[in-house]
């Protein structure tokens, strides 16, 4: 009877593991669900804001290249100098605001794996985006500056005021 006891006592007793590793596999996957849920919602918000702030991008620089390169002359580019800065200015807060939509999206992306593979792909392409907006915007102001050196030579020469460059604390992202 003894002997029955102690057999009967440790069947409990690795049931009892059994359950308690069970409900902890649960609690535990229960918590990655969450997690992933919120992860999932963060990218696809700011995925959304993301797109539409490089539509909002992308109308700017073609405003930029109708007004500002098409219509550059040196002889009036030291009265619209303030206007095409202005330009160039709404330029770089709506790249701050895509910067900040994937940085939100890459946070959430790092370090997960998502089994929705349009997540997945809104993960890789934010980062795209990113990039390619970013050096849209070096590029550009790069051309600004070199326009305003030509125009300073020019400015030397006819004796006119010299123009400051736009300064730019952003710099070019290899891909």
């Amino acid at each position: 009877m003894k002997f029955n006891k102690n057999k009967i006592i440790i069947i409990i007793g690795i049931i009892t593991i059994i359950i308690l590793l069970v409900i902890l596999l649960k609690l535990r996957n229960d918590n990655d669900i969450k997690i992933i849920n919120e992860k999932t919602t963060i990218i696809n918000s700011n995925y959304e804001k993301l797109t539409k702030d490089i539509k909002s991008f992308s109308d700017k620089r073609e405003n930029i290249y109708t007004n500002v390169f098409d219509e550059i002359y040196y002889d009036d580019l030291l009265e619209n100098i303030n206007l095409f800065k202005s330009y160039f200015n709404e330029y770089k807060d709506i790249l701050l605001d895509i910067k900040k939509a994937f940085d939100n999206i890459d946070n959430s992306c790092s370090d997960t794996y998502f089994t929705d593979k349009s997540i997945t792909n809104k993960c890789l392409n934010s980062k795209t985006k990113y990039i390619k907006t970013n050096n849209y915007y070096v590029i550009d102001v790069e051309r600004l500056n070199e326009i305003i050196d030509i125009y300073n030579e020019w400015a030397i020469d006819n004796e006119k005021e010299l123009l400051k460059k736009i300064d730019n604390n952003i710099g070019y992202i290899e891909e």
